[in-house]
């Protein structure tokens, strides 16, 4: 049975900053015996990276929003995010701190005979003022 530790108990920081999810999917084709650095810039001005997936036999790439009847899409919360068979998950119990323009790297090698389509998912937590 697996458990699930939430690092944070709500989206609201001490210092009145709130939390939102933001998950960021890279893809590529990595050759037999090959490696493939998926390199993330952070894009948002202040972010906590809790975790990271990877996957081989990716189904799909998805966008996923959330949406009002009438206004449309109010927020984008998932980028290009990897579907398919999961073969490592990681996310820890607190969270790393990271400013806009740092990178984060996840070098894959392939130890399969053929060539694999991998992809990493980045699970970030973008900070905002509350009046944004």
């Amino acid at each position: 049975m697996q458990t699930t530790n939430s690092t944070f108990s709500n989206n609201v920081l001490l210092d009145g900053k709130e939390l939102y999810l933001k998950i960021h999917g890279m893809v590529a084709t990595v050759p037999a015996g090959g490696s493939h650095e998926f390199l993330f810039t952070i894009p948002y001005i202040e972010a906590y990276m809790q975790g990271a997936e990877i996957f081989v036999d990716i189904l799909s790439q998805t966008d996923m929003t959330i949406k009002h009847p009438q206004a449309g899409v109010l927020e984008q919360y998932g980028f290009d995010v990897c579907t398919g068979r999961a073969i490592y998950e990681r996310q820890a119990t607190y969270a790393a701190k990271l400013p806009q323009g740092v990178q984060v790297s996840a070098v894959c090698t392939n130890r399969e005979a053929v060539a694999l389509e991998m992809g990493v998912n980045f699970i970030l937590h973008e900070v905002r003022d509350p009046t944004e």
